[in-house]
């Protein structure tokens, strides 16, 4: 019930890993972004989790006639939760396009997540048939939880292609994306946050950052905070975020 109630949108070094960590941080990230702005899409993540937990624990002593219950149980959270994660993950790309025309028209950066068209009947069978794999490995096989969204920076993986400064940017662009996301999904205004913003990235990009900001902020009856963190207040100067003597 209190998420989403005091929102902030946190740019941080910790959090390079989205783009350049293994799958299941990208699908938390988007998982707690979407959670932020639909309260359908929390309950039908909670209930998949919670069911896919229950599941699990039973895998080591259920036969398959006692299985078909959680199997039925489960395809039905996991086919609503791929339905919603579609729905939402279609509307964040949209906003992403925005937010990176706005950024640099050059740019070209993209998110692909896979299509997941499955109905109960389609994924209770697929259960089924890894059943058997599923008890050995005392996990389940398939499923949203398995989901994995790529970035694709100039039509390369950012996990295993990209530099620092690329992924950092790639970052940037999915924060500013996630701040004009939640203001347009939920009619609140976030704080923004930004912890050392200036490692790995030039001048010209810092400044487009803060020119983006701008942009955003001049679009909206009410403002937006932001709150940066920097051991360099001459970059800070650089970029424009500070606009009088820093003396």
């Amino acid at each position: 019930d209190i998420i989403g109630r005091n929102p902030v949108v946190v740019l941080s070094p910790d959090e390079q890993t989205i783009t350049n960590g293994p799958p299941i941080k990208r699908r938390q990230f988007f998982d707690r972004v979407f959670s932020t702005t639909s309260y359908k899409y929390i309950t039908a993540l909670q209930k998949y989790n919670k069911t896919l937990k229950q599941r699990n624990a039973t895998l080591l002593f259920q036969n398959n006639r006692e299985q078909e219950v959680w199997i039925d149980a489960l395809s039905e959270h996991g086919v609503r939760l791929w339905k919603l994660r579609t729905e939402q993950m279609e509307k964040f790309k949209h906003t992403f396009s925005k937010i990176s025309r706005i950024f640099d028209r050059q740019i070209n950066v993209e998110i692909k997540y896979p299509s997941n068209s499955q109905n109960k009947e389609k994924y209770s069978k697929k259960l089924f048939q890894n059943l058997k794999k599923d008890k050995e490995q005392k996990r389940t096989s398939m499923g949203p939880h398995l989901d994995n969204i790529v970035f694709n920076w100039f039509g390369k993986n950012t996990r295993d292609f990209c530099s620092q400064g690329e992924n950092k940017l790639c970052l940037i662009l999915l924060k500013l994306t996630e701040l004009l996301f939640f203001i347009e999904e939920t009619k609140k205004v976030p704080v923004f946050m930004m912890d050392d913003l200036f490692a790995n990235l030039d001048l010209e990009k810092s400044r487009q950052t803060v020119q983006t900001l701008e942009t955003l902020n001049k679009k909206r009856t009410e403002s937006f905070q932001t709150i940066i963190t920097t051991t360099d207040i001459l970059n800070l100067e650089k970029s424009g975020f500070v606009t009088k003597n820093i003396n």
